[in-house]
């Protein structure tokens, strides 16, 4: 997993105090922002609900330590995660709604709050 932030923007790698290396799931503090960067496996050695309690006491976490920042989770999920278990797990909201291959929305993003960004619908 990669997270990109522009030179200009102090950024550091946050280590979850619950950090567990079986997940792929990178998280980037870039200024106000809080950046995850998940990759979900087709055939992942762990279960899904490990992996929403993971994400979830991770998002848990970053609100206490840094309660005026902004939580991004995105990745490839590989239609494997609910959104509504996301939406439930964490609070975050989804602004992704087109199909991103095909008929499926393989990459997602949630977000905490929406005050940078706009959805995303496939309008024009």
């Amino acid at each position: 997993m990669a997270v990109y932030a522009r030179s200009s923007i102090p950024s550091a790698i946050w280590n979850a105090p619950n950090n567990d290396r079986n997940y792929e799931l990178l998280w980037v503090q870039a200024g106000r922002a809080i950046v995850g960067a998940l990759y979900h496996p087709p055939k992942a050695q762990y279960s899904q609900q490990s992996l929403l309690d993971y994400i979830e006491q991770s998002v848990d976490d970053l609100s206490k330590q840094f309660p005026d920042s902004v939580i991004v989770l995105d990745g490839d999920m590989n239609q494997q995660l609910a959104d509504n278990s996301i939406i439930e797990q964490t609070g975050l909201i989804p602004i992704i709604f087109p199909p991103t291959r095909q008929s499926n929305i393989l990459d997602r993003v949630y977000v905490s709050d929406t005050c940078y960004c706009s959805q995303v619908d496939g309008k024009k």
